[in-house]
């Protein structure tokens, strides 16, 4: 037992011999009970200081947690209004700089401020910032994330910066600045992240009050041109609709960006592309025959340890940060609605022969009797269907070249608040491109319909569209194509080498008009044709932006026709 001696009787033993064993013995014996005696009490001993001192360092940490925060608050009191704006921002010489400025600005009125704030306020509110949720914000317009409102935030720098920002001074340094009268002494204002391949397309930000934007940035000291993110500014054309981008503000570490909003005050936040450098795949080498598991392990070790990969992983993710709101006025007016002008209908072309017109573009399988009873069942469950393959091999590689040749005159088409991608009209289109417009828009093409999904198509209207990184549709309501009820069908062409994923963009989306729910979302794929049928003036659609991620350029050949009435269902009604 611990701590238990050894009785005398052992200790007077005269035989020699069995002394000496004994005394070994009795040494190992009392050298190993001390080793007991010594670390039983010790471990129990030192287990309760162990706890004490965790809960004195934890009561250290908090309740120097706590002083830090006082020490900061009181800090934060201090300050006045004035000294949380840089020295000398509302000086005469600095409003008279800045007036020129803005009101000399094009394409419409703004101004960028540099080091608006002081700049351990600006630290610290990042820090405070970058502890709030943010939540993912994407439509056909954007894709961010981004806090709720601000003005329902408590925290101590957040609050600051909201009274100062729309305190009586700010709003009277911003009249003076602008030459715009804002009535109100709050406003909206959030804090968005805009990380890679995050973006915000062609606005105009009128809505009833709103008279002054403004972004405050918060990105990192090294933010440059190469990482986007940039505020676009753009022109317009005679009808007040945006054409091509005028001016580019790049963010920059504490600078404040503002501009008047009119009905031409369109402008974009460019997509963060981070330098536009895409991760690297490491290379590998095969083990060789006979390599041994402990050599692979030491060179997989080795690897890991070079590996700039893993490291870049590690560090913090690099972000555009930054607030923003509107400050408000009383409304102004807005411009008259321009309409879509609609692409040219026309009538299936006549063909005398549609079986052999069909065989020189359909691939066999969707020739088939059984195949297109298949096609059919499928499209009426659904009212769409996608057939994957559906031209002949040789033909859909002769269109893809076709489509990159340099002979096609692309031109760009806006505006840029409605869509921004590069088209051909099937008057315009050349070679292979140009036969593949003429074969949809005749009956030959018309009658392959009727056959696999019993629709009888009476006029249509095509389009050759190319979607380069930058590109996108937008859902509005000037687009004439979605008023009718009616069948588009959209032929899909890009590399079919290439690993086009969906976060890439170039996904084609119909939405409920109503309640902008998604009812459908068609991905980028080779060689497909995508049928959809749409009610009248129920569904709205957009092609997803395509980011600069994605690895090559994505074609359709966009088809929209009208539907015959169905006399059977009208009689029985």
């Amino acid at each position: 037992m611990l701590g238990k001696r050894s009785s005398k009787d052992d200790d007077d033993t005269n035989d020699d011999a069995t002394m000496g064993r004994n005394h070994r013995s009795r040494r190992a014996k009392r050298q190993k009970k001390r080793q007991q005696t010594q670390a039983e009490p010790r471990a129990s001993s030192l287990g309760a200081p162990r706890e004490e001192d965790e809960e004195r360092k934890h009561e250290a940490v908090v309740e120097t947690a706590a002083s830090e925060q006082q020490e900061a608050q009181k800090w934060l009191d201090s300050l006045s209004e004035e000294q949380v704006f840089r020295r000398g921002l509302f000086s005469e010489e600095s409003v008279a700089e800045l007036r020129s400025a803005f009101r000399g600005g094009k394409p419409f009125a703004h101004v960028k401020i540099g080091r608006l704030l002081d700049e351990q306020f600006m630290r610290r509110l990042r820090e405070e910032l970058l502890g709030e949720e943010f939540y993912l914000k994407s439509n056909d317009l954007f894709h961010f994330v981004q806090t709720h409102d601000l003005n329902k935030c408590d925290k101590p720098l957040v609050t600051k910066l909201r009274q100062v920002m729309y305190s009586a001074k700010f709003r009277d340094f911003l009249r003076q600045v602008s030459g715009v009268e804002l009535k109100r002494a709050e406003g909206d204002m959030f804090a968005a992240i805009y990380q890679d391949g995050h973006h915000l397309l062609c606005h105009d930000d009128e809505l009833e009050g709103r008279r002054i934007a403004y972004i405050l940035y918060l990105v990192p000291d090294d933010w440059s041109e190469k990482d986007g993110g940039q505020l676009d500014l753009f022109n317009v054309d005679d009808n007040g609709q945006p054409t091509d981008v005028a001016t580019s503000l790049v963010p920059e570490w504490n600078s404040f960006a503002c501009f008047e909003v009119s009905p031409v005050s369109y402008h974009q936040v460019r997509e963060v592309t981070l330098g536009g450098k895409k991760k690297k795949h490491k290379k590998r080498k095969p083990r060789g025959i006979g390599a041994s598991s402990s050599s692979s392990s030491s060179s997989s070790s080795n690897n890991n340890d070079n590996n700039d990969d893993d490291r870049d992983d590690a560090r913090p993710p690099r972000m555009r940060l930054s607030i923003s709101g509107w400050f408000y006025g009383d409304p102004i007016q807005r411009s008259a609605f321009v309409p879509d002008e609609p692409l040219a209908l026309v009538e299936p072309a006549p063909v005398d022969d549609h079986k052999t017109e069909q065989e020189k573009w359909i691939a066999r399988a969707y020739r088939k009797d059984n195949m297109l009873r298949k096609v059919n069942k499928q499209f009426m469950d659904e009212s769409s269907i996608e057939l994957m393959s559906f031209l002949r091999k040789d033909v859909f590689a002769q269109v893809l070249e076709s489509l990159g040749a340099e002979e096609q005159p692309w031109t760009l088409r806006g505006p840029a608040d409605r869509r921004h991608y590069y088209s051909l009209s099937p008057k315009q289109a050349k070679g292979r491109v140009g036969e593949l417009c003429a074969f949809v828009l005749s009956s030959a093409f018309a009658n392959f319909v009727s056959s696999a999904i019993e629709l009888e198509v009476t006029v249509g209207a095509c389009e050759v569209r190319r979607f380069d990184s930058g590109c996108y549709t937008l859902a509005h309501d000037a687009d004439t194509e979605m008023k009718e009820e009616g069948l588009d069908v959209v032929l899909s062409f890009l590399d079919p080498h290439a690993k086009w994923k969906p976060e890439f963009g170039g996904g084609l989306h119909y939405v409920d008009a109503d309640a902008e729910d998604e009812l459908l979302a068609v991905n980028p794929k080779p060689n497909t044709a995508s049928f959809i049928y749409r009610a009248s003036g129920g569904t709205m659609r957009f092609l997803k932006y395509v980011t600069h991620r994605a690895p090559c350029r994505l074609y359709h050949l966009s088809v929209t026709f009208r539907v015959a009435d169905d006399d059977s269902d009208s009689e029985s009604d």
